[in-house]
């Protein structure tokens, strides 16, 4: 399972390739740098779902990594929430912002670095 949701994470990242350009008048009003994905304000969006997911995964995957068992099964059950609504909104990717997609895909790939960590125990 977890193999599986690093391969769907890393499809995210490698399908974030294509970003529309039509949206470039709201982009430029609402500027916000990309590596400010630890400031979070409350977002309950899709994307702002996903994003705590990720966080809550994230701290996960350093305790299976160190053996904690009830992290692993919590660990998988995030892991599967992760990728399912992973897919959901890389169906909706053509339509995000420049500034959503960029963070979906920095998201996937905080994700997919974590995942082999978690998976190695």
């Amino acid at each position: 399972m977890i193999a599986f949701v690093a391969a769907a994470t890393l499809s995210f990242a490698a399908c974030n390739t294509k970003t529309e350009g039509a949206q470039g008048t709201d982009a430029d009003s609402i500027k916000v740098e990309t590596p400010a994905i630890e400031e979070v304000v409350a977002d309950t969006t899709a994307l702002g779902q996903f994003e705590a997911l990720v966080n809550q995964a994230l701290p996960l995957a350093e305790k299976v990594q160190k053996g904690d068992a009830a992290a692993t099964e919590e660990y998988a059950k995030v892991s599967a929430e992760v990728a399912a609504l992973g897919q959901e909104l890389q169906k909706g990717l053509a339509s995000m912002t420049p500034e959503q997609a960029a963070k979906f895909a920095e998201l996937g790939k905080k994700f997919s670095e974590a995942a082999p960590v978690a998976a190695a125990k």
